[in-house]
């Protein structure tokens, strides 16, 4: 096993990273008008969290963000949402998405999606067999309900071991804390992207590219591993105020780029 220190690119955010303002105020002039639902856990949160303090800091009050999955409660303007399954079952999450959406809440959306969080995959991970039971059940609720748009989201990392601990563990070829855990949700990342392309939101890339515009990369067997920013959490695990408020504002304009065919 090789592995190394960590990979980080100089500050220097590019166009990709930042949102203008303009750009922000059109995504949530869209936004306004939609119909979301997220299913989620712990980080999910955060997200949520970080997107209610965003509309609050900008004064707006279009958008009401609910959890529920009450259709009766989701009007134009809500991104409603729920919590999924039990952390650390990724097929409890999976199941539960599916049968939210062949319920009444399907006929009720412009737009769901759903997150699975850093417990639901790791090291033990069959990677193929998780992506083929989402696929899967992607694929029989977009045949239920062709008119809404189904997104995905990249499976969230965490930060890797540092300091002298993890200088050991490189010296013995062991990998130092939580670097396998991300090996094998960025190959799930990588497979997700590959089959869902542009409608998939990359909370991982997102999460390795700081707010302060450094890219958090470890080395393992000479490929680079992303990890979650130390800029961007807390506590190696979510999100800080940083993180989130980068992570709200690239959602909110993901969300306005698929909805000009839906509304």
């Amino acid at each position: 096993m090789t592995t190394g220190t960590p990979f980080e690119r100089p500050a220097s955010p590019s166009s990709a990273h930042v949102i203008s303002s303009d750009a922000l105020d059109r995504g949530l002039a869209r936004l306004s008008r939609a119909r979301v639902f997220l299913g989620h856990r712990s980080v999910g949160s955060n997200i949520l969290h970080s997107l209610g303090a965003l509309l609050s800091a900008r004064g707006d009050r279009r958008i009401q963000i609910v959890e529920t999955t009450d259709p009766s409660r989701i009007t134009p303007g809500t991104i409603a949402h729920g919590l999924l399954g039990q952390n650390g079952d990724a097929r409890s999450k999976i199941v539960e998405f599916a049968g939210l959406l062949a319920s009444p809440l399907g006929t009720a959306l412009d737009i769901a999606l759903m997150k699975l969080c850093y417990v639901d995959v790791g090291a033990g991970t069959d990677v193929p067999a998780l992506l083929a039971l989402y696929a899967a059940a992607i694929h029989s609720a977009a045949q239920l309900r062709p008119r809404l748009a189904i997104l995905h989201v990249a499976v969230p990392l965490t930060s890797v071991q540092r300091g002298w601990r993890a200088g050991l563990k490189r010296a013995l070829c062991i990998s130092p804390g939580r670097l396998e855990d991300n090996a094998v949700r960025d190959d799930f990342n990588m497979h997700l992207r590959a089959r869902f392309g542009g409608r998939v939101f990359d909370l991982a890339g997102i999460e390795a590219n700081g707010p302060d515009g450094r890219r958090e990369r470890h080395l393992q067997r000479g490929r680079l591993i992303p990890a979650l920013a130390p800029a961007s959490t807390h506590d190696g695990f979510h999100l800080n105020d940083a993180g989130g408020r980068l992570v709200a504002t690239r959602l909110v304009c993901f969300l306005a780029d698929h909805l000009e065919a839906q509304i």
